[in-house]
């Protein structure tokens, strides 16, 4: 019986591991897909600044012509 017990922690042993490290990729690929979501964030939104200078200055040019 003494076997079985090495052979039952031993397993255990391996699937605690095997959890323990696809649970850190896990929360590394998160991670890196909420810095990936904040850049694309940032990088809308000087788009969106950008576009509404652009349509600012249709507007002040149209106002400007009449």
């Amino acid at each position: 019986m003494t076997w079985l017990s090495f052979f039952l922690g031993y397993f255990a042993g391996i699937l605690v591991t095997f959890l323990l490290i696809y649970f850190a990729y896990r929360i590394g690929w998160d991670r890196k897909s909420e810095d990936k979501w904040a850049e694309d964030c940032l990088r809308n939104l000087e788009s969106v600044q950008k576009e509404m200078e652009q349509l600012k200055a249709i507007r002040e040019n149209e106002l400007n012509c009449r």
